[in-house]
């Protein structure tokens, strides 16, 4: 049966593992399930939206190994829709720590590599967006500290 996650539930149990160490192997098992989930896609998103800077850094981790390991099958769509969400999460105020910037800024560089498939497309989706010519200087410092090192070490 297929487990079906709600943005709520999957906080609670990203709250548990760091919460209740009495707790934490079960939750995280029930969380590497989850990442392994489709839902993770969209849930990662909305988890973006909690009040924990545990639950949010746990959902930019979980985009960013989505990213790694299926940007590729997106449809172009998706692929630049996540665009739109990643830069508009990177230039939140509460995204403005250095983890912060790291995580969504791996992110950033998967969709990244995955636009150099196609000739011009990195520099239109990514170097001449909007989004990305407004983000705080520290992000946009950290994306380009990190794209070569992503760049040597694809998937």
């Amino acid at each position: 049966a297929t487990h079906s996650y709600g943005a709520e539930e999957v906080q609670n149990v990203i709250l548990t593992l760091y919460g209740d160490p009495s707790r934490a192997a079960e939750a995280n098992a029930w969380l590497m399930e989850y990442q392994n989930s489709n839902a993770a896609w969209e849930l990662s998103a909305a988890l973006m939206d909690s009040p924990h800077s545990a639950v949010r850094f746990f959902a930019a981790n979980t985009l960013h190994q989505k990213l790694r390991t299926g940007a590729t099958d997106l449809p172009e769509e998706a692929q630049a829709s996540l665009l739109g969400t990643v830069l508009g999460l990177l230039g939140r105020p509460e995204n403005q720590s250095h983890q912060m910037h790291t995580k969504l800024g791996l992110s950033l560089v998967q969709l990244g590599l995955v636009f150099t498939g196609t000739p011009g497309r990195f520099r239109a989706a990514i170097l001449d967006h909007p989004g990305f010519l407004a983000l705080p200087l520290p992000a946009a410092l950290e994306f380009c500290l990190l794209l070569p090192q992503e760049w040597d070490n694809p998937g």
